[in-house]
């Protein structure tokens, strides 16, 4: 009887033991949302989070409401982790505010608002399903391009958005569907459609709204390399007064006390930032300023001939976007462009565009007359490499399809036929030291003249086309061979390669727009009726920032792994589903148990 308490003692433990465990794992099995989003990390408490996870998981299943009386949130909770999850999640462009019924500041109920194109939508309708589904489509198609590392995917989505966006006000001016879908956006359409597209290549970044210049706008923190920095893509894509669209960089990836200049964050939200920084290693033009890449940063000390190496040329025209951080750019400009007058070949005009201290210059030279020279077909050798039929200015070095220089060719290399491999042969020496070529009909003395070929005896391989000596390991590279004791088979004469840079697309002025959406009380994105007021930066009110000093400290989030779903944790449902089994069989055991000492007895 003794031994029978025993056992069933032990299988009630057993039982009890897996209903703990399930008790235990519930509470974490509260979302499925990102916790390594930075708006998450900043929430204060832990029912903040839980709401956000509960948040996320509705929205995401777009239910039009979530009952959590049991919960005890309170409202100020609920306005948290909704205007969180609004800075978090620009995919849920759909959710744009929320109801919520409470008893005495406790939230009983949540109502979900979905808006698309204006109007207010179920969760379930087929055109939110449509629209959900053709933004990730478009999303996908955009990173493609996105490639290298990490400052060079932001520049180049960066990119994209100012030569794709148009800045406009619609229906869904105020989110990434507006923006990726339609083309059309303002500052928080810009803004949450670049976030949208850095999430999906690995780079986190947080939704920041406040005021510039006095008007409401919106722009990113983004963290690349353990660093913190801000970008504002609305400002770099600014309109000149004649309709002109141009491509900015001067607010992509800027220090703390560049944007501070005319950028003043929510007072509600700026404590959540990270402390202050002032970087500069991936500024852009620290990172990308150099030699014959169109991109400069200058000063008053920097010579003429400083500017003449980094202007990129096309045609008749010479381009540079650069960044001067002295007083008096227009007469340090001026003198420059005077004095490489002559060697541009005569200038016609210059001008440029400002966004802060960012210039955008275009210098048109004279049209230069062509001297044209044809260069006839020659066929490749094992000795040397040929080209097609083309025509080259002997005055400019262009080359060209035609002899009237209409057809020109931007890539010199295409003219060229590369070089063909050498045929080794079977030759020997014989006592003379003559060259010998053995077939399987004999072998004949190979002469020159009345004197025989004199070489070098270790080798034993020669081409069959040309004669030339190969390499001991027998190698057919037609490039590498060399022959230095033979003064008659010299070496393989390089043909020198041309450099050429592609030209960069023509940079017209800038208008600088600035948008804004006015903060509603109980909207996630602090965006409700589209802001028609902008502002333009002009070159009437450029900023001068000083320069930055070396990197300080930082605490942004690490960023999402681009891999997508790779090594995350086991699903917690499905610890909770093997949690239940266990507790389910021990309780079948003890029945089972009871059962036998039942039928026994």
């Amino acid at each position: 009887m003794e031994r029978i308490r025993k056992s069933m003692l032990q299988q009630v433990l057993c039982m009890a033991l897996s209903l703990l465990l399930l008790l235990t794992l519930l509470p974490q099995v509260t979302f499925a949302a990102d916790t390594d989003r930075y708006g998450y990390t900043k929430l204060e408490s832990a029912k903040e989070k839980k709401l956000y996870g509960m948040l996320v998981d509705a929205v995401e299943d777009c239910k039009d409401e979530l009952a959590v009386s049991a919960e005890g949130f309170t409202l100020a909770e609920l306005e948290s982790a909704s205007q969180m999850v609004g800075r978090d999640y620009p995919e849920f462009f759909y959710y744009q505010t929320y109801g919520a019924s409470h008893i005495d500041g406790i939230v009983q109920k949540i109502y979900f608002k979905y808006i698309l194109n204006g109007q207010l939508v179920q969760g379930n309708s087929p055109e939110l399903k449509a629209a959900r589904a053709a933004l990730d489509k478009k999303v996908n198609e955009i990173v493609k391009g996105a490639t290298g590392d990490n400052y060079q995917k932001a520049l180049y989505l960066h990119d994209y958005l100012v030569n794709n966006l148009i800045y406009q006000s619609t229906n869904n001016d105020q989110n990434a569907y507006g923006a990726l879908i339609e083309g059309k956006a303002v500052c928080a359409g810009y803004s949450h459609a670049y976030q949208l597209l850095l999430r999906k290549v690995g780079i986190e970044s947080f939704y920041i709204t406040g005021e510039s210049k006095g008007i409401p706008h919106a722009w990113l923190l983004v963290f690349l390399n353990d660093e913190c920095y801000y970008t504002d893509v609305t400002w770099d894509d600014p309109m000149t007064p004649d309709g002109h669209q141009i491509l900015g960089h001067y607010y992509f990836n800027m220090s703390y006390d560049d944007i501070s200049k005319d950028h003043t964050t929510d007072a509600d939200y700026a404590q959540w930032l990270p402390k202050k920084h002032d970087h500069k290693d991936m500024y852009y033009f620290e990172h990308d300023a150099r030699e014959g890449n169109g991109i400069g940063w200058f000063n008053s000390s920097t010579t003429s001939a400083t500017l003449y190496n980094h202007l990129k040329k096309e045609g008749n025209f010479y381009y540079c976007d650069f960044r001067y951080d002295d007083a008096n750019m227009e007469d340090w400009l001026k003198d420059a462009i005077n004095s490489l007058s002559g060697q541009l070949g005569g200038v016609q005009g210059a001008s440029w565009e400002t966004i802060g201290n960012e210039y955008m210059l275009t210098i048109t030279t004279q049209v230069q007359s062509h001297t044209i020279s044809k260069v006839s077909a020659k066929a490749a050798t094992c000795r040397s490499e040929g080209n097609t039929e083309y025509y080259v200015c002997t005055t400019c070095n262009q080359y060209f399809k035609d002899a009237n220089g209409d057809q020109e060719i931007a890539d010199k290399n295409s003219v060229k036929i590369a070089m063909k491999a050498h045929t080794p042969g079977s030759w020997k020496t014989d006592a003379h030291n003559h060259w010998k070529e053995c077939t399987a009909d004999g072998c004949k003395t190979m002469i020159a003249g009345t004197s025989a070929i004199h070489v070098d005896q270790n080798g034993d391989q020669r081409c069959d086309t040309c004669s030339y000596q190969l390499p001991s390991n027998d190698s057919t590279d037609p490039t590498n061979p060399t022959n230095p004791t033979n003064p008659t088979n010299p070496t393989n004469p390089t043909n020198p390669t041309e450099v050429v840079t592609d030209p960069t697309e023509e940079v017209t002025d800038p208008t600088e727009e600035s948008t804004e959406p006015t903060q509603g009380e109980t909207d996630p994105t602090e965006e409700s009726t589209p802001s028609t007021e902008e502002t333009t930066p002009s070159g009437d009110d450029p900023t001068d920032p000083t320069e930055p000093s070396a990197p300080a400290a930082t605490d942004p989030t690490k960023p999402a792994d681009p891999a997508g779903d790779a090594g995350l944790p086991i699903d917690p449902k499905l610890l909770i589903l093997a949690a239940a089994v266990v507790g389910l069989i021990g309780i079948i055991a003890v029945i089972a148990s009871l059962t036998r000492k039942k039928r026994k007895a």
